[in-house]
């Protein structure tokens, strides 16, 4: 079975590898040098996955005793989940930004599998959700937890820290929004940037909360809406042509991508102030007027976590608040006065 696999700059390649949800498929990407190969991302702890990622490396003449870095864009499933793998046959570094480690280490059960960042289930309760969407819920997180496979981090990076690799220098850009931790690697040289899901070219990153503590366990709100437009705005000034993104096709205008993103959010926003109009309601009424052609269970649960982070970003800027009603959370706009 051979892959498809193209070369997207010098000894830069990517591919593709399957995973288990409607995305179908994630971009992985190999660098390649001489002394050793750095991969990017690694797809989801599934057959399917790990076969197609041996093929793809054997087409392009490398195993995993070849690698020596693994760089994990952010800590979702179908980016870390075979980490594990090939920290078992090899001995390449596992770099992650230090939030996604500290979230792995906090989110991880006893055996070191997941980490599934999820609430209880009253917390979609009191925000709205129904019955047979909380059903899909359960299967999900069950099926999350398999996902990926244990592994440790043996080297931690943070914003603007360099790795010396084939000639080149690669800068890691912390980027945090779609998931806390989430960083960009961005090489100069090159004139581009491993953008993990911070930016893609035809569908926008979801930005969720997922429950009501901190993915970090700190203090004060958590607001990955706020972060992401601060980490857009933050990608602007790096001026690459080029983005490699974990989805989809390449973009080969990133700052029209930006300005696309920035004003849709902006659009969202606006929209559901004009949903509040008609009085308090749940996040979950609100995601269903935002998203009124979303009809499977799953995507409920994505669209009210993206409601939320939505409200949670309105809410700071005082032009909603909460209230609660009868066991549920309610939003109402926030009046001249009020």
């Amino acid at each position: 079975m051979n892959t498809h696999i193209q070369e997207v700059a010098d000894s830069v390649y990517e591919f593709q590898v399957p995973i288990p949800f409607k995305l179908r498929d994630i971009n992985l990407y190999l660098i390649k040098d001489p002394d050793g190969c750095m991969l990017i991302d690694t797809g989801t702890n599934t057959p399917a996955t790990a076969e197609t990622l041996h093929t793809s490396l054997a087409q392009l003449g490398v195993t995993f005793a070849d690698l020596r870095y693994v760089i994990i864009t952010h800590f979702h499933s179908d980016h870390a989940g075979l980490a594990g793998l090939i920290q078992q046959q090899c001995q390449a570094q596992i770099l992650m930004h230090a939030d996604s480690e500290r979230f792995l280490g906090l989110w991880s059960d006893e055996e070191g599998q997941g980490p599934v960042y999820m609430a209880p289930e009253a917390f979609f309760l009191q925000h709205g959700l129904p019955a047979d969407s909380l059903q899909v819920f359960r299967a999900m997180r069950q099926r999350f937890h398999t996902l990926t496979l244990p592994f440790r981090v043996t080297r931690t990076v943070v914003d603007d820290e360099t790795l010396p690799f084939g000639g080149k220098t690669w800068t890691i850009v912390f980027t945090p929004g779609h998931a806390v931790g989430h960083i960009c690697v961005y090489c100069p040289e090159l004139h581009l940037a491993f953008t993990g899901d911070h930016l893609l070219q035809r569908i926008t990153p979801n930005i969720s909360i997922q429950s009501d503590r901190h993915p970090l366990d700190l203090p004060g709100r958590y607001n990955p809406l706020r972060d992401y437009l601060l980490s857009l705005e933050k990608t602007r000034t790096l001026g690459f042509a080029l983005g490699l993104p974990s989805h989809g096709p390449l973009i080969t205008d990133p700052q029209g991508r930006i300005d696309a993103l920035l004003a849709h959010h902006d659009a969202r926003l606006q929209t559901m102030i004009e949903i509040l109009d008609e009085g308090p309601q749940t996040a979950y009424t609100v995601a269903r007027h935002t998203f009124p052609n979303r009809q499977d269970p799953f995507d409920h649960w994505l669209m009210l976590g993206e409601t939320l982070a939505h409200l949670e970003l309105l809410e700071a800027r005082q032009q909603v608040t909460r209230i609660r009603d009868n066991g549920h959370v309610l939003f109402q706009k926030v009046t001249t006065g009020q």
